[in-house]
């Protein structure tokens, strides 16, 4: 089995284990007990400031995978979690 740390937020880890066939890869996440993008956005309408704060975090994530070639393919609100100190994290790859 091969390790190999890469992170968004410095939590994630990236497991790869060989086997005779295939190459699999799992990902650890961490709970993230807030809740969604979609629901904050259900209760109304963002502050400006708050939104770029997200819009910010959200794009240092995908330049950070795409450098690493992991590529998410299904971006929507329900897939961007929110910490309750504002951090946006990116799930459901």
């Amino acid at each position: 089995m091969e390790v190999e740390e890469t992170s968004v937020d410095g939590s994630k880890q990236i497991y790869h284990r060989k086997s005779r066939y295939r190459i699999c890869h799992y990902f650890a996440m961490e709970l993230v007990r807030s809740s969604d993008l979609f629901n904050k956005i259900a209760k109304g309408r963002l502050r400006e400031d708050l939104a770029s704060i997200y819009f910010q975090q959200l794009v240092f994530a995908i330049d950070f995978c795409h450098s690493r070639s992991i590529y998410h393919h299904d971006f929507k609100p329900e897939n961007l979690l929110l910490e309750e100190d504002n951090n946006l994290k990116v799930t459901d790859f």
